[in-house]
């Protein structure tokens, strides 16, 4: 409870699920109100909305900020424990409701997160951090959090001292997207709107293939086959992986079916138990010899199989009649992430492509989300990954055999590749 003139018995400081209605699907915000001195505030405990101001009168608070990358103003009136108004912004409108969500347990959900931190994350060495240190005065810093917001982001600085990919602390909800129908000009797939894969042939030697991400799922698998057959033929072959942030096996491991011509180890995956299990404290130390190997392209398989094992080694080639014989280039950038990085550093190492671009982001770990006492989820990165030779991308990533540098208005990436491709 708090008091603002006209205002001071709705309980309106703390945690809101504020939903926007558009005509694509409903976009669900967490956000937390405070007032400090009459003033009032408010934190984003997820990403998608950007706040600039919040003022209240009388009942209504006023929220102004960025949504769908255009100005908004949020209207909101109190009532009870329940908000309802508009949302607006130059090119669309609509409504806007909101629904109070009492404080959670707060030092309850430290507890959770310290310990389950401690037991799942993936390296027992912490990253040279001393974990255990930490565990006392972030408590206490959450014992004396005012609300949800600061519990938010002390918490997430706590788990920054961990210096690690795949690690995030939110409030379980999450927005709701349509899907945008794609422009068919280009064979394609899609997910939540993104194109997948697609590919064309770019000139009469050279065929284009570009994968977003790698997401989950047999007709991803089938794209794959069917792009090979349109353009496998051609002498020479660029595959983008620009942009691509990762995702699961699937895509990877029939990509890896078209490019090695026999049974081909991609790398291995570990957790804490693996690590346990074998008696060493590093991924490095596995002896990939005595690991059990996977090779689908289930990701629950792929799940079931570590979560048992402990530690994999990751296997593909040698699945289909004809192989891809061309001479291969693959494209990369800072964004080029996670699962991506895993096929992208099979590739550097066993020399079956040439690498063209930048370094990728050195993001490559397995992740997991726990759900936390509060309606926060967690998020873990409970495998390491390293190559068949010891190489781990994680923090350093992966470095292109040629560097190009980005230049406005042109794909010099590409224009690299062809160049190469073509003796030049």
């Amino acid at each position: 409870m708090f008091s603002v003139t006209g205002f001071s018995t709705t309980p309106a400081e703390g945690r809101w699920s504020v939903v926007l209605e558009t005509s694509e699907g409903n976009y669900i915000y967490p956000l937390d109100l405070r007032v400090d001195s009459g003033k009032i505030s408010t934190t984003v405990l997820r990403g998608g909305l950007k706040v600039s101001s919040t003022q209240m009168r009388g009942k209504t608070v006023s929220i102004r900020g960025e949504f769908r990358s255009e100005p908004v103003t949020i209207n909101l009136k109190i009532i009870g424990f329940t908000m309802s108004g508009t949302w607006r912004t130059a090119a669309d409108s609509g409504k806007a409701i909101g629904e109070f969500q009492p404080a959670a347990t707060r030092l309850k959900a430290f507890d959770e997160i310290w310990e389950t931190t401690n037991s799942h994350f993936y390296s027992p060495l912490f990253n040279g951090i001393d974990w255990r240190a930490l565990k006392e005065p972030y408590q206490k810093r959450v014992g004396l959090a005012k609300n949800d917001g600061e519990f938010y982001l002390i918490i997430n600085e706590m788990l920054d001292k961990l210096r690690s990919s795949h690690v995030g602390f939110y409030t379980t909800e999450r927005g709701i997207f349509s899907e945008v129908k794609p422009v068919q000009n280009i064979a394609r797939s899609t997910t939540e709107g993104r194109k997948v894969v697609e590919w064309k042939q770019l000139n009469s030697n050279t065929g284009y293939l570009k994968i977003s991400s790698f997401a989950e799922g047999e007709e991803y698998v089938n794209d794959i086959d069917k792009a090979f057959a349109a353009i496998g033929d051609l002498p020479s072959l660029v595959i983008d992986l620009r942009g691509n942030e990762g995702g699961t096996l699937s895509i990877a491991m029939r990509l890896g079916d078209h490019i090695f011509h026999r049974s081909q180890e991609l790398g291995i995956l570990a957790t804490r138990a693996g690590l346990d299990r074998y008696k060493v404290n590093s991924i490095e130390k596995l002896d990939p010899d005595t690991l059990p190997k996977y090779s689908g392209y289930n990701v629950e398989g792929f799940l079931a199989a570590l979560r048992q094992r402990g530690a994999v080694m990751l296997v593909t080639g040698g699945r289909v009649a004809k192989p891809y014989s061309g001479r291969i280039v693959v494209l990369t950038d800072g964004n080029s992430a996670s699962a991506s990085e895993g096929f992208i550093s099979a590739i550097k190492e066993t020399g079956a492509a040439k690498l063209i671009g930048r370094r990728t982001e050195g993001a490559l770990l397995s992740s997991r989300d726990f759900e936390i006492i509060g309606g926060w989820t967690l998020k873990l990165p409970e495998a390491d990954f390293c190559t068949p030779k010891g190489f781990r991308p994680e923090a350093v990533g992966i470095e292109p055999d040629i560097r190009v540098k980005v230049i406005p208005g042109r794909d010099a990436d590409l224009e690299a590749a062809l160049r190469y491709l073509n003796g030049n």
